[in-house]
């Protein structure tokens, strides 16, 4: 997975696996994490929307299965 930089405070950077629905968020803070069955429509949201913070909240945090990496 590729890492795509993204303007956002809390979050470096965002990467997304198609063939097996995972999103992996870096944050600012040095802790990146995994997030599963995450569609592919879902990530097209996160990463067109103007703040990935608060798509990230709205949408993600908490609604999938996530884990440290």
């Amino acid at each position: 997975m590729d890492k795509q930089p993204v303007l956002s405070k809390n979050i470096a950077s965002v990467s997304y696996d198609d063939a097996n629905e995972i999103l992996e968020i870096s944050f600012v803070s040095g802790r990146t994490y995994s997030y599963s069955n995450v569609s592919r429509e879902t990530y097209d949201a996160f990463m067109q929307h103007p703040s990935k913070g608060y798509f990230f909240h709205r949408v993600i945090k908490g609604k999938f299965p996530y884990k440290e990496i």
